[in-house]
């Protein structure tokens, strides 16, 4: 049995009267303007609302992006990437479902669980969830609760997460989600709310997002320099070794001199300059 995939839904029409709306609430500080946002869009015109975004962009305490609300459901989505999440608290909102209340008996047949992509033995992955399930049911069979038997469930099972966000948390949250030392389950799923998200939003909002260290410093400096001094310069996981950007980037350039020559060793091994 293959595994479900993630589904992601930004509902509503939230890109209607989106860059009129950051546009209004950065004017009105300075000067008189209509509160109309049709009248808004007509007068400024696309182009000027473009350059506007991408000016603000660049300005990391700017706090209008917060007049756009954003709403989402992720579908076949991990309680493990749900805990990731949920540790973004500042502008989200989150309901997610409970497993308190809803039975799983027969998730394991479902593929309802989450397989990352560096397991070796996937077959043995599926029958352990297999497992996990036949003593979730037996648990139940002999009169415990739902509440009780979820305690064996697997981390990586799915559920249903929706949350809601205004737009400069969302940015910074997909953008750290982007990094290239993130879990793979979530960099997967934050691409598919990227394309999601440039469906129903204006173009140019889409350049507000990437790796993190292509709009300022590395998020992840202290284990990227650590790794370094160590010559981890290549590995199986993506967390135990230095991230490719840091040296690409030139993020290694602030660092000691240890590391800036370890670094510059390991390029040109590779046979770069």
């Amino acid at each position: 049995m293959e595994t479900l995939r993630p589904r992601v839904f930004l509902q509503g029409d939230p890109g209607r009267h989106a860059l009129a709306r950051i546009y209004h609430a950065k004017k009105i500080q300075s000067e008189a303007i209509t509160h109309d946002y049709d009248e808004i869009e007509l007068r400024v015109g696309t182009n000027e609302l473009n350059e506007m975004f991408r000016t603000l962009i660049k300005d990391k305490l700017s706090p209008f992006f917060r007049w756009v609300t954003l709403d989402w459901t992720l579908e076949n989505v991990s309680r493990a990437l749900q805990q990731q999440l949920t540790r973004h608290k500042l502008g989200f909102e989150y309901s997610i479902q409970s497993l308190r209340v809803v039975s799983v008996e027969d998730f394991a047949e479902k593929g309802m669980y989450h397989i990352p992509a560096t397991v070796k033995d996937k077959a043995e992955y599926r029958e352990s969830m297999l497992a996990i399930q036949c003593e979730y049911n037996r648990m139940l069979q002999l009169g415990e609760t739902i509440q009780d038997a979820r305690g064996i469930l697997p981390l990586n099972i799915y559920s249903t997460v929706s949350f809601t966000v205004n737009l400069q948390a969302f940015i910074d949250m997909m953008n750290k989600r982007f990094c290239l030392k993130t879990q793979g389950e979530f960099q997967h799923v934050a691409l598919l709310m990227l394309e999601e998200f440039k469906k129903k939003m204006p173009a140019v909002m889409a350049e507000a997002f990437g790796e993190p260290c292509r709009f300022g410093p590395c998020i992840m400096i202290p284990e990227n320099e650590m790794q370094a001094r160590q010559k981890k310069f290549e590995g199986k996981a993506n967390t135990d070794h230095v991230c490719p950007l840091f040296i690409e980037l030139g993020g290694y350039k602030q660092s000691d001199e240890e590391i800036r020559a370890n670094v510059v060793d390991y390029v040109v091994s590779k046979g770069g300059k």
